[in-house]
């Protein structure tokens, strides 16, 4: 059982009165953890649409895998699409932000309507069907679905 609390100090009573560093200032211990800043990954996520029909592809690893999202680029990266570069003067439509256990994303949200060359449609999902895919709850969460 516990005799000191930061609340209620029992010195008085406490076998180790004598060697407690907190005695004197009982408010002081236990000294509070200095929290490491959380990372911030900065990254692009980019809404394709084409003849009203949305990109959204699988994802691979550990942290997401097997949920579908938008197309997501590292904020430094060249928003490209079957090989072509996207314009790089895109207008974001919106921020999201999502925290994680050991980071938080923020991200700038594109729209583009994407008119080019599609040689697989298979990713390429209604807006009604996106409903029965295993989406990130980020989607959810913002509403962009």
């Amino acid at each position: 059982a516990t005799i000191c609390t930061i609340s209620a100090p029992a010195c008085a009573i406490c076998p180790l009165n004598v060697q407690c560093l907190g005695k004197d200032n009982p408010l002081a211990y236990p000294a509070k953890r200095i929290k490491k800043p959380v990372p911030v990954r900065p990254k692009h996520i980019v809404v394709f649409e084409r003849d009203g029909r949305f990109l959204l592809q699988p994802r691979s690893g550990r942290l997401l895998g097997g949920l579908y999202g938008f197309c997501e680029y590292d904020a430094h990266e060249v928003i490209t699409l079957s090989g072509h570069a996207i314009s790089d003067s895109l207008t974001p439509m919106g921020e999201i932000e999502q925290a994680y256990s050991h980071f938080r994303l923020k991200a700038l949200v594109y729209h583009v309507y994407y008119t080019g060359e599609v040689n697989d449609l298979t990713n390429w999902h209604k807006l009604e069907a996106i409903a029965d895919l295993k989406v990130l709850e980020l989607l959810k969460n913002q509403s962009v679905v």
